[in-house]
């Protein structure tokens, strides 16, 4: 949300909040440690479920727990500014450059015109049909040439989308991440043609950063936050709107994913399609005038080998390793003394003794798909998955790529860790689950030594990207250590499993299944 208001109070003085209400702003929670109001935030949300000794004793599986929480998001979604920080008047600029996209009809109940369409459409185009060439200026150079750069089609809910925000008249309101705005000053009175300056300025506005700041085709950096949004290769569709009042006006873009996540690639490096064939992101996509173009309702293609599980199509082998690569990577960091805690000494978890490798298996992802397919943001019932555990991971965004879902689910869930902590005890008790707006128990399971199966599943539901990984055999067990305390293996000996390897390098053991 822009800052930097003229004539504006900073902040609100007063004592800080001591309940919920004194924030004064819908759902907000109030951190008396810290003298803060806590947001919320639906752009992304994980979820996980806990177990208890008296299952244990009966069952030996986990119990679902509806206990839901939430990791937002791990991009930077302040807003630009001006090198002032304020907001003032553009300057007028005419040149459109290429046509590159018709609108086609026009949108009921608009409140803008046919032509102030046509422009948001080609500025975003020309900016995507340049990188594609490799004829974008950055800082050094230039971007691309780039392969897979989807040509962008006028959605009118978008447009809708864009113009209730605008309507709202300030920058309170916000439609989550994948959306550019900003806020010029201007008279209420403004003109339809005087608009289209300010439309070619807003957008040069968020694409100069790329000139400013240099840039290559991963999201890193979050001055690069809008450019981010225009120039996302899998995003196929935009709408905008604008509102002129209170002596301000506000213009708003929705698009149909978000690129600014960190560690998102952008663009694929390659050549611009010179054929149908060349573009592959979306199923039964055509190439024209070296961009691609979806069809109306686009799926997006997983790609990639997927011989490890062939029965799920939903994965290719490159997530499933990304997967758990990922799990391990972080386990790994237990055994070598490298994960911090807040809550730890000297601010790091206690090293793991005897951490297993995990290992990927298709069944249990089989499992996770079926429920990840339910397009339902709670757990399964554990009658669905007897003996395994549950990681529950959505983003608003809603073709979110399979590999970056991989990795983006897995160090959410870590996250936990280093923003909550565990301490040096490493009991998973009660009082550390129901520790309010401190999630934990996505890490526990994550780092539940003897939990070394996993399996995962995706699904691109009409409101999220959805991710649901399984683990067994299951972790969470309330009053249990989460991991053996001690310095990692040297010997095969000190792993204490039948068969297992000591990996040294890893800090990990390994099941006889990885041998």
């Amino acid at each position: 949300m822009v800052g930097n208001w003229m004539g504006s109070l900073i902040y609100d003085i007063g004592n800080p909040c001591t309940t919920d209400a004194d924030c004064k702003c819908k759902g907000c929670k109030c951190s008396q440690e810290e003298a803060l109001c806590i947001m919320p935030d639906t752009s992304t949300q994980s979820t996980n479920d806990k177990n208890t000794n008296a299952d244990k004793e009966e069952q030996n599986r986990p119990n679902q727990e509806n206990n839901e929480g939430k990791k937002p998001s791990t991009d930077n979604n302040t807003e630009p500014k001006d090198e002032a920080g304020s907001h003032k008047k553009p300057s007028e600029e005419t040149n459109t450059g290429k046509d590159q996209s018709t609108v086609s009809a026009s949108c009921p109940s608009s409140q803008i015109t046919q032509k102030q369409r046509q422009l948001f459409l080609d500025l975003h185009n020309n900016v995507r049909l340049n990188i594609a060439l490799g004829k974008q200026p950055n800082k050094v150079g230039f971007l691309g040439p780039a392969q897979n750069m989807y040509k962008l089609e006028w959605d009118c809910q978008y447009e809708k989308d864009a113009q209730s925000m605008a309507n709202v008249c300030g920058m309170s309101t916000w439609l989550g991440p994948a959306s550019n705005r900003i806020a010029w000053s201007a008279s209420s009175d403004i003109t339809p043609s005087a608009v289209d300056g300010y439309i070619r300025n807003t957008f040069n506005y968020w694409i100069q950063a790329v000139k400013q700041q240099g840039a290559g085709n991963v999201y890193n950096n979050s001055a690069l936050y809008s450019f981010a949004n225009v120039a996302f290769s899998k995003i196929t569709k935009i709408g905008c709107g604008y509102k002129a009042c209170g002596g301000n006006l506000y213009i708003n873009c929705v698009y149909s994913a978000n690129g600014a996540y960190t560690g998102t690639v952008l663009w694929e490096n390659g050549s611009a399609c010179q054929k149908d064939q060349d573009c592959t992101l979306y199923e039964q996509s055509k190439c024209e005038d070296r961009l691609c173009i979806a069809p109306k309702d686009a799926k997006l293609a997983v790609g990639g080998s997927d011989k490890m599980c062939p029965k799920n199509k939903n994965l290719n082998d490159k997530a499933r390793q990304n997967l758990v690569n990922t799990h391990n990577k972080l386990r790994s960091t237990l055994g070598k003394g490298l994960a911090k805690d807040p809550l730890g000494t000297n601010g790091i978890a206690p090293k793991a003794a005897r951490m297993l490798k995990m290992i990927y298996d298709c069944e249990i992802e089989y499992n996770a798909q079926k429920h990840a397919d339910s397009c339902v943001f709670k757990h399964s019932p554990a009658s669905e998955r007897p003996g395994l555990g549950e990681n529950l991971w959505m983003t608003s965004a809603t073709n979110y790529g399979v590999d970056l879902a991989a990795v983006s689910a897995s160090e959410s869930w870590w996250s936990e860790l280093k923003q909550n902590g565990v301490g040096p005890s490493n009991i998973l008790t009660d009082a550390l689950w129901n520790r309010p707006n401190k999630v934990i128990g996505h890490y526990t399971q994550m780092a539940w030594q003897n939990s070394y199966k996993l399996g995962c599943g995706i699904k691109w539901c009409p409101s999220m990207t959805y991710v649901v990984c399984q683990y067994g055999p299951a972790g969470n067990w309330m009053g249990s250590l989460i991991y053996d305390i001690g310095n990692p293996c040297t010997t095969d000996a000190d792993c204490k499993c039948k068969g297992c390897k000591c990996s040294q390098e890893e800090a990990l053991c390994i099941m006889p299944e990885l041998q």
